[in-house]
Parts: structure tokens; sequence; C-alpha cells
């Protein structure tokens, strides 16, 4: 199981998770991570819990709430393109 975290701030991003084990990802500016691929679906969901904590969205209700959201979006399984 995998999930992409894509970051759609002006400023680079650090997720820290303690997930599996523990780790950081950095997170570019306008880029993204796969994040988690030999994770069972209890730590994915963890992780999901985690960033949605801090404010995290897929990019669905993202686009739904606000056009001018800044901020982390995951999905899983597939990577995060514009629309």
């Amino acid at each position: 199981m995998t999930i992409f975290v894509a970051n759609v701030t002006k400023q680079n991003q650090t997720i820290h998770h303690s997930v599996a084990d523990r780790h950081s990802v950095d997170i570019a500016a306008g880029e993204q991570a796969e994040i988690g691929a030999t994770w069972s679906k209890a730590e994915i969901a963890a992780l999901i819990a985690h960033l949605e904590t801090f404010g995290g969205r897929t990019p669905e209700t993202a686009t739904a709430d606000d056009l001018t959201y800044s901020g982390l979006l995951y999905r899983d399984c597939l990577t995060i393109s514009e629309s």
C-alpha cells in the first residue's frame, strides 16, 4: 500500500511520523513524495489520521472547499496531479 503526499505550499515541509519506524520525509514546495510502499492498511490509516490532524486533505476536498488551499494533500495509491 502506498500514499502520495503533495506539498502545495510555498515552503518546504517535513512530515514526522512514527508509523512502522520513526521517520521523517522532506517534501519540497510544489513536490510530492511516495510514502509507505511496504506499510499495511492500518499504518497508512494512521498516517492519514496524522495528516488530517494537521490540516492535510484529499485533492477533492481541498478543491471543493477552497480553490486557494495551501497545505498538504494526500491520496492513497495514485499520484496527485493538477486538475
